[in-house]
């Protein structure tokens, strides 16, 4: 039978695991920090603070504060992105840092800016599609310009122009049928490791309905599967252009900035 100091012992043993575990997080996350791997420490505080939740003033204030320095990288971040015209990252950077400053007029500016810019450059790139009659790439472009910047003149001009340009609804779904097979049998060759073919089929699939979201997102995972972030990067710009409430929207969106930075920081490192 237990006796009462045996059970006291075994309640003293347990808190001392768990207080082990405590401190073995705490360390986990005091480095992550050290490092400036800030978005990790504040992931590893929250599960702290769900894990522990008798700890919680002790770990509320870090966590706001995590939150205000990742803040405050994100504006500089955004600020940097801005001066390189870096459009869309700037935006992505401007928007976490006016969760935390509200208040802030200058990240409105940055966020117009950003905004002003990103219209201009997809009336730019509509146009170009224009001049090589791809009449619906086009339509997307001035529509995008228009989400960015709805007083955009160039834009609504450039709409007019290209929806009067696009072919009839019956020979759109003809194109949109065959860039589906063509799709499908890209994706199967990637699945058999013929990445090269994969492309290929996937390219025509683009070209044959240049509005089939879901041929340029598996066009973009070919590159990517095949080390061409670039290109990867590109293919899923214009995937999530085409397709922004798509269920794997969020986690492109996340691919492309990764991919944005990693070119950015590949960039700054040759300089």
């Amino acid at each position: 039978m237990e006796t009462e100091s045996s059970s006291e012992e075994r309640m003293s043993d347990d808190e001392a695991w768990d207080n082990g575990r405590y401190l073995r997080s705490e360390r986990k996350a005091r480095r992550a920090e050290n490092k400036g791997h800030l978005t990790f420490a504040r992931s590893k505080r929250r599960e702290m603070l769900s894990r522990w939740p008798e700890r919680r003033e002790a770990l509320e204030p870090i966590i706001r504060d995590l939150e205000r320095r990742i803040a405050v990288r994100a504006l500089e971040e955004g600020r940097t992105a801005l001066a390189g015209r870096w459009w869309e990252l700037a935006l992505v950077k401007f928007r976490k840092a006016k969760e935390e400053f509200p208040e802030d007029t200058t990240i409105d500016d940055g966020i117009q800016k950003a905004h002003r810019e990103m219209s201009g450059l997809r009336v730019e790139e509509g146009k170009e599609q224009y001049k090589d009659e791809n009449f619906a790439i086009a339509v997307a472009k001035a529509k995008q310009a228009l989400k960015h910047n709805p007083a955009n003149q160039d834009a609504k001009q450039l709409l007019t122009w290209a929806l009067n340009k696009l072919p009839s609804k019956e020979a759109l779904a003809n194109k949109r049928v065959l860039a589906r097979n063509l799709t499908e049998q890209g994706v199967a060759a990637r699945r058999d490791a013929r990445s090269e073919e994969a492309i290929k089929l996937l390219d025509k699939a683009v070209v044959e309905d240049p509005m089939y979201a879901n041929a340029r997102l598996e066009l973009g995972k070919s590159h990517a599967e095949n080390g061409d972030s670039y290109n990867a990067r590109v293919n899923y710009e214009v995937f999530l252009r085409l397709a922004p409430d798509d269920p794997l929207a969020e986690k492109i969106r996340e691919r492309v900035q990764e991919l944005l930075e990693s070119q950015r920081n590949a960039q700054a490192s040759t300089q």
